[in-house]
């Protein structure tokens, strides 16, 4: 699992609101589409659930925990 360590970067790391919760768009096969959620009341980044996983999910991983955004928890 991946865990946002400081909600409040949601937006600095690309996430916009949409409802309650905040979503990060990306440009996957030429559409755009949600990669990323993160629920109301839950610092947890759920990845989008379909049967493809991109290079552009694994770059947002690499440099959120690069610049310190985010944790890797282990249940």
């Amino acid at each position: 699992m991946f865990k946002v360590i400081d909600l409040k970067k949601l937006s600095d790391m690309g996430f916009r609101r949409d409802g309650v919760d905040y979503i990060y768009r990306g440009m996957i096969d030429g559409s755009p589409r949600v990669m990323f959620t993160v629920y109301a009341g839950s610092p947890y980044i759920r990845s989008a659930k379909s049967s493809y996983a991109s290079e552009e999910q694994f770059k947002c991983i690499y440099e959120w925990t690069k610049k310190g955004y985010i944790e890797w928890e282990d249940y």
